[in-house]
């Protein structure tokens, strides 16, 4: 039978007095107290945690997709320009939505819609008859919250006819080489600096209602919304719909991982180098999770679970712990920009109780 020998509180302020920053940082230990003897374990639980919201609903893990537009003979046009001003992933164009919290649902289709379509104007076509067709996202009818957008699109000065268009979303590169040079972004993309991105997928799909469809061809790209190309008077009419319902927001919980060697265990989505279909079991580095509202993210032991969020420690003595607060997939929280870690307000205040318990 095991019984608490011994417990003590612990208070951290990841603002100030620990080595790192504000999201990613150590704190070091007295020895003597954290360490237990034989037949002895320790065990910590946190009790509290609470951090402000200072970080975006769309952002650069749920705001990134990509497009490819062909002609009726099937060439692409991103493999026959070389346009400096955009970002290629292969024989597309990477977009990326404003970083940005939205209120409703037709906000975020006007921003989709008019991110393809500056994309698309900035490379010579010329587009017209922008329409955003959503209903009131205030109802019970899961329809009402899809994207049905279209636009037409004549050649403009680059004398191209869009017969098809594909919009995807993707995973990104752990870093700036890949064995495949179409699997890596260009050397100087400003998305691999600022969010530190590793292999993941990114969640667009779920931000638009997206399906998630294994492309032939394209072990990396995922085929995210239903598009259609027609053919009008002098135009070409181009049509993106959701297969889904839309969602504001992807991220429902602020992640604590720490370096505390344990017992818990998870499956491979909450690793950002998951695989789609793995379905292992392995070791966990959660400590908990605090839900996210409009203004902060908190957990609290006495009004969530009963037992709270602990872990066993298998170490007899702790002196020093690492944690990070990550998104569910294990991705660094989407900073406003790259200083924010260091100089801003992305930190958390926490609470830990660690007993020694005697078995």
């Amino acid at each position: 039978m095991s019984n608490i020998l011994q417990s003590k509180n612990l208070y951290i302020d990841s603002s100030f007095g620990v080595k790192g920053t504000g999201d990613d940082f150590e704190i070091y230990l007295p020895a003597l107290p954290f360490t237990v003897g034989d037949r002895q374990y320790l065990r910590c639980t946190v009790q509290s945690m609470l951090g402000y919201k200072n970080f975006t609903d769309v952002n650069v893990h749920n705001g990134v997709f990509i497009y490819e537009i062909y002609d009726a003979n099937g060439v692409n046009f991103f493999n026959q320009t070389s346009d400096s001003d955009t970002v290629h992933v292969g024989g597309s164009t990477l977009c990326e939505l404003p970083f940005k919290n939205h209120s409703n649902i037709q906000t975020i289709v006007k921003d989709f819609g008019a991110t393809i379509i500056s994309n698309l104007t900035n490379l010579g076509f010329e587009v017209t008859n922008k329409t955003v067709v959503t209903q009131s996202e205030n109802t019970s009818d899961a329809n009402d919250k899809k994207c049905n957008l279209h636009f037409d699109v004549k050649p403009g000065t680059t004398n191209f006819e869009i017969a098809e268009m594909k919009v995807f979303f993707f995973r990104a590169p752990h870093d700036k080489t890949a064995s495949d040079p179409n699997d890596a972004l260009r050397d100087d993309d400003p998305l691999l600096e600022t969010a530190g991105l590793t292999w993941h997928f990114n969640d667009v799909h779920l931000l638009m209602g997206g399906k998630v469809i294994q492309v032939s061809g394209y072990e990396n790209f995922i085929n995210c919304m239903d598009t259609k190309v027609d053919d009008i008077t002098d135009a070409k009419r181009i049509t993106i719909k959701s297969f889904y319902p839309m969602q504001r927001t992807t991220q429902t919980h602020v992640f604590l991982r720490s370096s505390l060697v344990n017992d818990s265990f998870q499956n491979h989505h909450f690793d950002s180098s998951h695989t789609r279909h793995e379905n292992l079991i392995t070791e966990s580095t959660i400590l908990c999770k605090a839900p996210i509202h409009d203004e902060f993210f908190s957990y609290d032991e006495y009004t969530g679970h009963a037992s709270g969020y602990f872990v066993n420690c298998s170490s007899r003595s702790v002196t020093s712990i690492r944690f990070k607060l990550t998104d569910d997939k294990d991705r660094s929280i989407p900073c406003i920009d790259k200083h924010q870690k260091l100089n801003g307000n992305l930190s958390c205040q926490l609470v830990l109780r660690f007993d020694v318990i005697g078995t």
